[in-house]
């Protein structure tokens, strides 16, 4: 539910920045840094997550962000060197596309709907589906999987 697709139609469906989007990323002044910036938005977009710190998305995704953007796929290993920059990036990611981290509220209301889908179906579409139209990122997985608290 949280993967990032590396098929040929999602690549074209999910991973091709906009016009606007490779305006935000080619603002980035070094290449690998416009590079990761844009691999960032477009996994911010689909699936809707964070990308975590040190998680390197698949291959084909950095490969073809960087051939839209003239870069060399090799510059993704540079990204983010500095600590606070996939930080800094996500950040500002977050508010151009207008999203934010889950809070305690969108935790409840993400396991209100999880039972909900539970009874109803084996789907997880109905889950995802509230996180987007609340506008909200998941962490990567590894953070998803710790307990949360089920009262406020």
């Amino acid at each position: 539910m949280l993967g990032i697709s590396d098929d040929e139609e999602s690549l074209i469906r999910h991973y091709t920045p906009s016009p606007q989007d490779r305006i935000q990323a080619e603002v980035r002044r070094r290449p690998h840094n416009q590079l990761g910036y844009a691999v960032q938005l477009c996994i911010m977009r689909y699936p809707g997550r964070v990308l975590g710190m040190g998680e390197d998305p698949p291959a084909a995704v950095v490969s073809y962000v960087a051939e839209q953007l003239g870069i060399t796929p090799g510059a993704f290993a540079s990204y983010a060197r500095r600590i606070p920059t996939r930080f800094e990036h996500s950040h500002r990611l977050a508010k151009y596309l207008g999203v934010r981290t889950a809070t305690r509220d969108d935790r409840r209301a993400t396991l209100l709907a999880a039972a909900e889908a539970a009874g109803a179906t084996e789907n997880g579409l109905p889950i995802m589906n509230e996180l987007r139209r609340r506008g909200v990122l998941l962490l990567p997985d590894a953070a998803l999987e710790l307990p949360l608290p089920l009262n406020p």
